[in-house]
């Protein structure tokens, strides 16, 4: 039996009842002080053998863990995994070390790019976009010259159009909006005078990324609890708890929780950062500066708290609306249903996103209107609506630039622990998804250079 379905299928002996009435070899026995499920995996075969137990040491080896004992030692550890998710889960535990060590140069990293935008945006911009240039003209080239060195093969050839194409429309887009890159210098220039004057600043995102470890381990937390719950029914010989409606939506309330309080806390940095900056631009006597990231966040919790919550939870219920359709793709997918059906589910889909898509940059310029004027949410949302519809071109080419710049930036930190961490990895070939590991470490670094990106991004 893995260990993730240890945490999955539910026992316990709290209840006597059952065993009293579905089983026969316990009728009559008292077992209210058993309260514990002891689960022996190691001496089992296919199913782990239970017993109820009134103390986990009794039997040595065992520990208390969600109501049930079970063994942690070495030789529990060397078993054969079995599945995918508990290979993945002893590929963590193997190399949980590295993985800190990739994360903590992730977060490194970006504190270097942050830095760099902060003395020398000029530079670092006009490197990365002629560094994009580079890259599509040179990728181009070399997909026709392996097209023609390979005789005329069809899949270079595809290649080499698609990114003949690209590397126009990059060409079409930067003709377009070259003037633009200057007053996205200029702006990079301001924020980072900013930012000098107030470096705490610069501490808040790692406020906010351990904020978020803390939440991710709640929620985690509360995830096990939840799968530990269920209505006792009778399997076999043994009890087991499957899951009713209520537990089954407590998992999604968990999930809607933990998407809440994400989008809440990056809102709450929007608001705190927008203030303060708003503060200092605006202020014109240098005795008033002091503390300005103190009073920002003073406002923050007595004015704005409100107007974060419900624009974080509007996002959290589109994004878990947006999950909900994925999963009711697949069931019609899998379930071959009409095509009026699929169809319906598609444009569902389709419209939530574009909603997402949409509501999450007017929110988070909604923050900024409301620590610069104190206006509630949809105020503050209308009048942004209002300055991008009377300034659409500029706001627009403002936003895909900065977009661009920073996507190019969050790509190259990316590519850095990506490359670091192939080399690790094969150095340890005992693992049994690599690049699966990989890739959740690399979600991981995505979500602290997003963090830290977002104070430009205001």
């Amino acid at each position: 039996m893995t260990i993730v379905e240890m945490f999955a299928v539910v026992k316990t002996c709290e209840i006597s009842i059952y065993f009293v009435l579905f089983n026969s070899h316990f009728q009559g026995q008292n077992m209210i002080s058993k309260k514990y499920l002891l689960l022996n995996v190691i001496n089992s075969v296919t199913e782990p053998s239970r017993k109820c137990v009134s103390d986990c040491d009794a039997d040595g080896g065992y520990k208390l863990f969600f109501n049930r004992c079970i063994r942690f030692d070495p030789l529990l550890r060397e078993r054969a995994p079995q599945g995918f998710l508990d290979e993945l889960w002893q590929d963590v535990e193997s190399f949980s070390t590295n993985v800190l060590w990739l994360c903590l140069l992730g977060f490194f990293n970006s504190l270097v790019v942050l830095a760099l935008l902060w003395y020398i945006p000029r530079a670092l911009i006009w490197t990365l976009v002629f560094g994009t240039i580079v890259v599509c003209v040179a990728g181009t080239g070399w997909f026709w010259i392996k097209w023609h060195l390979e005789d005329g093969e069809s899949r270079w050839l595809y290649f080499a159009l698609g990114s003949t194409l690209m590397c126009v429309l990059v060409g079409i887009f930067l003709a377009a909006v070259w003037k633009k890159v200057t007053l996205m210098v200029q702006l990079l220039h301001e924020s980072g005078l900013a930012l000098k004057s107030m470096v705490l600043l610069v501490f808040l995102p790692v406020l906010t990324i351990f904020i978020m470890i803390a939440m991710l381990g709640v929620s985690v937390y509360l995830g096990l609890m939840i799968e530990s719950c269920g209505k006792a029914t009778m399997v076999g010989s043994s009890v087991h708890y499957v899951k009713d409606s209520i537990i089954v939506l407590a998992r999604w309330y968990n999930f809607l929780a933990l998407i809440w309080f994400y989008h809440f806390l990056l809102g709450c940095q929007h608001v705190m950062t927008a203030g303060a900056i708003t503060q200092w631009y605006f202020t014109r006597e240098d005795d008033r500066l002091q503390n300005v990231q103190g009073r920002s966040f003073t406002m923050l919790v007595r004015y704005h708290l409100g107007t974060v919550a419900l624009g974080s939870f509007l996002l959290a219920i589109l994004l878990l609306f947006q999950w909900l359709l994925k999963i009711l793709r697949l069931m019609t997918r899998k379930s071959r249903a009409n095509r009026t059906r699929c169809c319906c589910v598609y444009c569902c889909q389709c419209c939530v996103g574009c909603l997402q898509s949409l509501l999450d940059p007017v929110s988070r310029k909604a923050y900024i209107v409301t620590a610069l004027h104190g206006q509630p949410f949809f105020t503050a949302g209308k009048k942004v609506i209002k300055i991008y519809g009377e300034n659409s071109g500029q706001m627009l080419a403002i936003d895909v630039i900065g977009s661009i710049i920073f996507i190019l930036s969050q790509l190259s930190v990316l590519v850095l622990v990506g490359f670091i961490g192939v080399k690790m990895i094969q150095t340890h070939g005992e693992l049994y998804h690599p690049y699966a590991l990989l890739a959740i470490v690399l979600m991981v670094v995505y979500l602290i250079t997003h963090c830290c990106m977002l104070m430009y991004k205001v």
